[in-house]
């Protein structure tokens, strides 16, 4: 993968130290060797996510495939080496059970009543028993494998998210807790070799599931090396446990997720789920509004998708990302993570049209071969996308304009320009709220003070939309005039003759764009006006022509200046004069027979004092 994705501020926080690495490497070894209780995968990419799976916490995985091709000795190797054959809970699913009796055993104890007379002598007695629900491994331990979770009920599933979700569960009034961070194996055959029990799995915890791995039928030389390993001699041992486990759970979640990565996959996703003509297609008319058969973008990938996917595989992808830049021992993702993982994590969730399969046996297959090479040709306009992003909250004009030409015909462009709209009114607020602080803070502001506030608080998004010019912002008005919605609003209309103002309550589009950059423009005018108008309360200028300023002005000056100076002056070798005037600076420029006189002074008094000692 040559892409290569750049991000505008590293990030600061620590790394990963990879503690216990050498120890991971050595199990996942020994888990896809040749001992009895190995696994043998011989496809690269299920080999490279089998081993994720292990050191990734707080995830669920659904493995698939037909029986026999090592789903529940998977988990029993890993499980077995890197944490202790104790903590695995297994339970096998089947329709006709009911949550309680899957997830919970009972406890019974008896108890002796004791019957008294009035007395209160013993009079009889009786054995009653008492029922205790207890928790099966499963709950409670931290490696969960459910086996043929594809005969399990609604009412199983649903229980199942709760503990997945909350990390709890509750059954008569008893609270069960799992052991976390904790990893979940969920496992099935294919639907069409179950019986008339099996179907598909909810899709509330479909969208729950991690990544899907179809674990591929052996080949001639995978069942020869199969039939091989059952004659070893060798089995596995544990290299760690949970409480060592636990510190390469932390140590894997320390991989950094630069956020222009972070960007790239959101983009990714919005690719995967939104429609160029500006419609989503989570829109319950969606099917109804638009024809992808006569479309323009018929061949594109958006024309594929039947259903919108959830926002949850975000959150797999970067999670996954992160555990294979750890396995390959670096310390933040890259792209090619993201790209790796990605068909494990989509495939489940997304729904595919009748047209996907013609070129494709399943929608892993479509991902990996029709949608990847797409998303890897437009990882370019991605990075271009996330660099105006970042320019225009920079304070860049031209990525701004570039940005709102761009969001006319691009959805993805349309969201990006939104957002911008939101940023730019919060960050400019702020820069003008820490200006306006400032001078307030200042009861007797002197002029070197202002000139340093105007120069130190660099508002940039402030100065930015101050340098649009109107025809500038008519463009970007019409560019996106998506954003446009209706809003109440006020006009004011001038009385006649001298009457009262009449306002009138209006509701009519608004783009919250232009009115963010407008709101930006007035109170940034005020600010610049404010500070100009304290500084002109420390300037005197006047310009007269030369002769009138050699007659009446220069003879009441000269003696505050050098006599080098004035004779220079005077004979035309030089053209300016500079001189400290008590706590002032007075200068005396020359230009095209016209004297300019400037005297300039931190404050108020200062600049009245040198006003007198110069009598203007």
């Amino acid at each position: 993968m040559s892409k290569k994705i750049t991000v505008r501020q590293p990030s600061t926080q620590q790394g990963p130290s990879f503690v216990h690495y050498d120890k991971i490497i050595e199990g996942l070894n020994l888990i896809f060797g040749s001992t009895r209780e190995s696994v043998r995968i011989s496809d690269p990419s299920i080999l490279e996510m089998l081993k994720i799976i292990p050191i990734t916490p707080n995830s669920i995985s659904l493995l698939s495939g037909i029986m026999g091709t090592g789903k529940t000795t998977y988990a029993s190797a890993f499980t077995k080496i890197f944490f202790g054959k104790d903590e695995l809970g297994i339970i096998k699913c089947d329709p006709e059970k009911k949550p309680h009796e899957t997830l919970y055993g009972m406890d019974v104890a008896s108890e002796t009543r004791y019957n008294y007379d009035a007395s209160g002598k013993v009079e009889s007695t009786r054995e009653e028993f008492v029922f205790d629900p207890e928790a099966l491994a499963f709950v409670t331990r931290p490696i969960k494998f459910a086996n043929e979770i594809a005969l399990s009920s609604k009412a199983l599933q649903d229980a199942l998210l709760g503990l997945f979700q909350e990390g709890e569960i509750e059954y008569r009034g008893k609270v069960f807790k799992t052991k976390k961070p904790y990893i979940v194996l969920l496992d099935q055959n294919p639907l069409h070799l179950l019986g008339m029990g099996a179907k598909e799995l909810s899709p509330a915890l479909t969208d729950r599931i991690d990544v899907l791995i179809n674990i591929p039928t052996p080949g001639i030389f995978d069942d020869l090396a199969i039939q091989q390993s059952k004659e070893s001699e060798h089995g596995l041992t544990q290299l760690l446990d949970y409480e060592t486990m636990k510190e390469v759970f932390a140590d894997v979640e320390k991989v950094r997720k630069p956020l222009g990565l972070k960007f790239i996959t959101v983009v990714i996703s919005q690719s995967l789920r939104a429609c160029k003509y500006k419609k989503d297609i989570s829109s319950p008319i969606f099917m109804e509004s638009i024809d992808c058969a006569t479309c323009e973008y018929k061949n594109d990938i958006c024309s594929a998708i039947e259903a919108p996917i959830g926002h949850r595989h975000i959150e797999s992808i970067l999670k996954f990302a992160g555990s294979r830049a750890w396995l390959n021992k670096r310390e933040e993702i890259t792209i090619e993570d993201i790209i790796v993982v990605i068909p494990f994590v989509l495939s489940h969730r997304m729904k595919l049209k009748a047209k996907a399969y013609i070129d494709a046996d399943c929608a892993y297959t479509w991902i990996k071969e029709k949608a990847l090479p797409y998303i890897v040709k437009q990882l370019t306009i991605y990075q271009e996308m996330l660099e105006e992003y970042s320019k225009t909250l920079d304070g860049s004009k031209d990525a701004l304009i570039a940005v709102a030409r761009k969001s006319k015909d691009n959805l993805l462009y349309q969201q990006m320009i939104a957002r911008i709209s939101e940023q730019l009114l919060n960050q400019g607020n702020k820069e003008l709220g820490t200006m306006e602080q400032t001078l307030l803070k200042l009861k007797s502001p002197t002029r070197a003070e202002l000139e340093s506030i105007a120069a130190s608080s660099n508002p940039k998004i402030s100065k930015m939309v101050s340098s649009l010019t109107e025809r500038e912002i008519k463009d970007i008005e019409m560019q996106t005039e998506r954003l446009n919605k209706y809003e109440l609003g006020e006009k004011v209309s001038k009385g006649q003759k001298g009457g009262k103002d009449r306002k009138e309550i209006t509701y009519q589009k608004i783009n919250l764009l232009i009115k963010n950059i407008e709101a930006l423009r007035q109170r940034y005018d005020k600010i610049k006006e404010v500070i100009k108008q304290a500084l002109s309360n420390t300037k005197f200028e006047m310009k007269l022509p030369e002769s009138d300023f050699m007659n009446k002005i220069f003879p009441v000056i000269v003696k505050q200046l050098d006599e080098n100076e004035i004779l220079e002056f005077g004979q035309n070798r030089i053209n300016a004069i500079t001189q400290d005037i008590g706590n002032a600076r007075m200068q005396i420029c020359r230009d095209n027979s016209a004297i300019t006189l400037t005297i300039e002074a931190d404050s108020q008094e200062d600049l009245s004092e040198a006003r007198e000692l110069v009598q203007v």
